[in-house]
């Protein structure tokens, strides 16, 4: 279907698309990402069904991300042709934006047993309370799937990881992990006993450093940034570990930490 390109940035739907990228990804909310990688993972997922693309013809007439939005029309898709300004105005960004989508905010399914079974495969999820950046959120995010973690679990809610912010940082990563939620720490404990999977909290103050531990299947605990998981929480979990480090420092940003922690566990994994 051929549409007429948005012109104006007081069209209804830039209009929209603006309030969406305003928007902190509450529950019912309409959400925008934007970036060829982002909208191309999103188009690759469920999530394709409810959105809507805008984008610079002239920018990407010979990009193959237009084979894609060729792929999603014919689906059923909705493109929608916008100048490089209207783009822009919607994004808030200095530099070009040449495609956005819109689609709406999906909820994230309640933990159960059955997300944490043991398989065939060893697997880790990881588990973080109440995270509060959205850049560190969208950075954990794109790790878990690097390092192939099986759920990321958001216990006692924190940023939502449909936050505009949230979802840049993680370059389309949302649309590729299974997300979780639980109410509390001792709702995750329950859960994770009666999978059989080992809770292990991370806490530099409740442990003696050493190398993570490496069960066949665990789900890594993270408290929150700044002060971390405290001693009554620490206390539900299975296990605590703790990272060695130089005596400069007394704890690691949650993005790193979760870094370290994840890939040390898949190192374990190959060797």
């Amino acid at each position: 279907m051929i549409r007429e390109p948005i012109t104006s940035t007081s069209n209804q739907t830039a209009k929209n698309a603006r309030r969406a990228f305003q928007s902190t990804g509450n529950r019912g909310s309409l959400v925008g990402c934007e970036g060829i990688q982002v909208v191309s993972q999103l188009l690759a997922s469920s999530h394709r069904d409810t959105a809507t693309v805008l984008y610079d013809e002239e920018a990407l007439s010979s990009h193959p991300v237009m084979a894609d939005l060729q792929r999603f029309e014919a689906g059923g898709g909705v493109i929608v042709p916008a100048t490089s300004q209207v783009l822009n105005h919607i994004t808030g960004k200095d530099g070009r934006t040449e495609i956005l989508a819109l689609f709406e905010r999906p909820e994230e399914p309640a933990l159960t047993p059955l997300d944490l079974a043991p398989g065939d495969r060893h697997s880790q999820s990881v588990a973080l309370v109440n995270p509060s950046s959205p850049g560190n959120l969208g950075s954990i995010m794109r790790t878990l799937v690097a390092t192939g973690c099986r759920n990321l679990v958001l216990v006692c809610g924190g940023v939502s990881p449909w936050n505009a912010q949230t979802i840049k940082a993680s370059m389309g990563a949302c649309f590729i992990l299974d997300i979780r939620t639980t109410g509390s720490i001792e709702e995750l404990q329950e859960i994770t006993s009666r999978s059989g999977v080992p809770l292990i909290a991370a806490s530099g103050h409740h442990a003696i450093p050493g190398p993570p531990p490496h069960p066949e299947h665990v789900v890594w605990l993270f408290g929150p940034e700044g002060r971390g998981l405290t001693e009554a929480q620490v206390e539900l979990a299975d296990q605590v570990a703790a990272l060695p480090m130089s005596d400069k420092v007394d704890s690691l940003n949650l993005s790193v930490a979760v870094g370290v922690f994840t890939y040390c566990w898949l190192l374990g994994e190959s060797s």
